[in-house]
């Protein structure tokens, strides 16, 4: 091939022929021969799969679907049963002592803060069940911030109950003197507010699967008469 300036296109490659297909035996060059379309194949043609096989079990953990930034404690944590031979699936491995996930971090937050912050209903509420005692629901972080108060903030009323229920001290005060009832008047969640001081059923405390027995709570929450640190009394 000569371009228009004449010179001769070097591709850097030498063809003998046989690359190209080429005859040269028979004097003249042939055109390779076309290839012929192959038939799809049908599903009946695919090799059957053997069947599913064993997922990894930190799969089985719990996930919220978003990378929340969770220590390394609170993503090991499952709330399905150690592993059996009829659930290969599930983790064979103990879990981590309770008090792991108790122990406070660089702000003073638990895996019950971290928890309640993001959402985790079901972590919330199985960290609840693995306390021997209603003490440890009642940890404050650096900002004297108890589970009740995180709550409350993050406008969560089935958490609340549940905490209220399992016997979480109502009657902390933060670094402002605000309990968890004075955050929840000021912000009008009602929500919260009902949770805070409608009476408890039995059935509430049975569905909590509790350890231990929880305190009694009185009949007038002691948080009603409470002013916070400015004097003032919401209710």
């Amino acid at each position: 091939m000569t371009r228009e300036d004449g010179s001769l296109y070097d591709s850097g490659r030498t063809d003998s022929g046989f690359l190209s297909g080429a005859n040269i035996l028979s004097g003249e060059i042939t055109p390779p021969p076309e290839p012929q379309p192959q038939p799809r194949p049908g599903p009946e043609d695919r090799p059957r799969d053997e069947g599913l096989k064993c997922q990894d079990p930190g799969l089985m953990r719990l996930d919220s679907g978003v990378d929340v930034g969770l220590s390394d404690q609170l993503s090991e944590l499952a709330i399905e049963e150690p592993g059996t031979p009829d659930h290969p699936c599930k983790s064979t491995q103990p879990p981590p002592p309770w008090e792991l996930y108790f122990q406070q971090d660089e702000e003073g937050d638990t895996q019950l803060h971290i928890a309640i912050i993001q959402g985790f209903i079901e972590v919330v509420y199985s960290l609840i069940r693995m306390v021997p005692h209603p003490r440890y629901l009642d940890i404050c972080n650096d900002m004297r911030q108890t589970g009740c108060h995180l709550a409350v903030l993050t406008s969560q009323p089935r958490i609340l109950r549940r905490l209220v229920c399992v016997g979480a001290r109502t009657d902390c005060v933060d670094r402002n003197g605000n309990t968890p009832l004075h955050l929840a008047t000021i912000a009008g969640d009602l929500a919260c507010v009902r949770a805070l001081t409608d009476p408890i059923a039995d059935a509430e405390v049975i569905a909590a699967g509790l350890t231990y027995t929880p305190r009694q709570r009185p009949v007038r929450p002691s948080e009603l008469d409470m002013y916070n640190y400015e004097g003032k009394l919401f209710l």
